[in-house]
């Protein structure tokens, strides 16, 4: 099994560790890595998801949307097939996740 990110979610996920880099720059001198500790989040995640793409929630039953919550208040929603786990979106979960669907569903297409 392989996966691959939407344009919405490699660009969501750059965004997400820019801000943590700038945090940990800005108020913790650099020593927390907190970018770091997001992109290896986010790599165990799909590394487990390869193995067992079930393990998320389904948050959409009609376009089989799957949500896995992260640390740092994120979800990873996915959507899979017997070849592809693919990643349609990174959300800060602490938004109206609501808001979000409609995105969701326009990248859900494996």
């Amino acid at each position: 099994m392989k996966f691959v990110f939407s344009e919405i979610a490699r660009q969501t996920l750059r965004d997400i560790i820019l801000y943590y880099r700038d945090i940990d720059r800005q108020y913790v001198d650099g020593g927390s890595h907190l970018a770091e500790q997001v992109y290896l989040d986010v790599n165990n995640a799909i590394g487990r998801l390869l193995l067992f793409p079930q393990q998320g929630t389904l948050f959409d039953k009609t376009e089989r949307v799957y949500r896995l919550n992260l640390n740092f208040n994120l979800g990873l929603f996915y959507v899979f097939d017997e070849k592809f786990v693919k990643v349609v979106a990174i959300v800060d979960l602490r938004r109206d996740v609501s808001q979000y669907k409609a995105l969701i569903q326009k990248s859900d297409k494996l």
